[in-house]
């Protein structure tokens, strides 16, 4: 398998949902080039681009229907903010999460909205009558968190390798 191919597949498994311009930037090499080569690797079965919105997005080969949907929100800078707000402290009102995320409270409502709507986030009922949001689909929050987790590490690790270079 030619490099090129390598690290965009490695890319892919690093960061589902990531878009063709996502890819090239990532790597550096031409557009045309990236659409070839995932092309290629989509014909082989070992990943699935799908058009989602405006953009073609790619997943490993297999990843549930479920996963892509998440995976493709949190491909936004914002729903990546919020979650993580979330995650720290569950009952945090919109304004709260949008005070500490740096975001819009209408940013903030409409991420949440999203993630209801994928059903990693329930409205439960709550003493003052008012809805509670909880996040409810703890493995693959903890999918994501690892994935994010792997980033990192592979960021600073890049960092290092350029500092000795």
């Amino acid at each position: 398998m030619p490099d090129n191919r390598q690290m965009i597949l490695k890319l892919v498994l690093d960061s589902p949902g990531i878009h063709l311009r996502g890819v090239q930037k990532a790597l550096g090499v031409s557009f045309s080039t990236v659409r070839y080569h995932v092309w290629g690797l989509a014909g082989r079965g070992e990943l699935d681009c799908e058009r989602r919105g405006r953009y073609f997005r790619l997943f490993p080969h297999g990843m549930s229907e479920g996963e892509r949907e998440v995976f493709s929100r949190l491909q936004r800078n914002a729903a990546q903010k919020v979650l993580v707000q979330m995650i720290k402290k569950q009952h945090w009102r919109n304004k709260d999460i949008a005070s500490a995320s740096g975001l819009a409270e209408s940013t903030v409502s409409r991420e949440r909205k999203a993630f209801r709507e994928l059903g990693l986030l329930v409205v439960l009922p709550s003493p003052q009558g008012r809805g509670e949001n909880r996040l409810v689909d703890s493995e693959l929050l903890s999918r994501i968190i690892k994935l994010s987790r792997s980033r990192m590490r592979r960021a600073v690790d890049n960092y290092i390798e350029l500092w000795d270079i």
